[in-house]
């Protein structure tokens, strides 16, 4: 799949999931639209090449959808770390052992959601 492709089916998915959810429909179309969507959609089709059909990666889409939806901020404001290093994941976990997973999504700009995921396990509560 090419950029424009890729782009196509990730409106087209998103408008198909946020359908009952205008706010966050926006929100995610504000996304793809800035600096972090052009670059995942650049990541994506270097990564993904020409040989796959737009359907296999579906569930792939769905999941950028649901965390971006998720995201409560202002969507300028959205970032996630270049990369997972394992210092950032024990900082991260670090405070969300001391603070909470809503308030640790809130600190490194994240949502809630991939916090859970990138840091699997019980989640201890706010103190």
């Amino acid at each position: 799949m090419n950029e424009t492709q890729i782009h196509k089916r990730f409106v087209t998915l998103a408008r198909e999931r946020l359908s009952q959810r205008p706010d966050d429909l926006e929100r995610v179309l504000q996304l793809l639209a800035g600096r972090r969507g052009k670059g995942l959609v650049r990541r994506l089709a270097a990564l993904w090449g020409e040989e796959r059909r737009p359907r296999y990666y579906d569930a792939e889409l769905r999941v950028v959808i649901d965390d971006w939806a998720a995201f409560q901020g202002d969507a300028t404001k959205f970032r996630a770390p270049v990369k997972w290093t394992p210092e950032l994941l024990a900082e991260m976990k670090k405070c969300r052992t001391a603070h909470g997973t809503e308030a640790t999504a809130a600190k490194y700009g994240l949502s809630k959601s991939l916090v859970c995921a990138k840091l699997p396990g019980k989640s201890p509560r706010a103190k």
